[in-house]
């Protein structure tokens, strides 16, 4: 998703959020930034709140263009899936934006070291941090 500019009536101009090719959009959608969400027991797609769009890995299961990741909840296995799906993305404007962007992970997920090896080669910063959003 890219954020495009439509003009309407009467010079009323507003931002949204369509695919980089066709400006188009299932939904429409002003929040920036997309936050992709690591979290196992969540069961809807995806969440507007606070300016911000939740769109949960899990429920969706393929690459698409985000901002940042967050893990909340998730055992080893499945983030490491997730870093595969991303690691092997063919999408070059992706690609290019994967070590730009941070991977936050709540304190009281717990992964291994390993994992945390695989999210820092993927990404351009790994944080633990307190819940930086609400979400679930």
């Amino acid at each position: 998703m890219e954020r495009h500019r439509a003009a309407l009536l009467l010079n009323a101009k507003f931002a949204y959020y369509g695919c980089r090719q066709y400006h188009q959009s299932r939904h429409f959608y002003t929040a920036a930034p997309y936050i992709v969400v690591l979290y196992q027991a969540w069961a809807k797609k995806h969440q507007q709140a606070d300016n911000n769009l939740f769109i949960y890995w899990f429920n969706v299961g393929h690459v698409f263009d985000f901002d940042e990741a967050y893990i909340k909840r998730a055992d080893d296995e499945a983030i490491e899936r997730f870093a595969m799906h991303v690691g092997n993305d063919t999408d070059l404007a992706r690609r290019e934006r994967y070590p730009k962007m941070t991977c936050q992970i709540a304190l009281d997920c717990v992964i291994s070291e390993n994992t945390r090896r695989i999210l820092q080669r993927l990404f351009g910063s790994v944080v633990f941090t307190p819940e930086p959003y609400h979400v679930g």
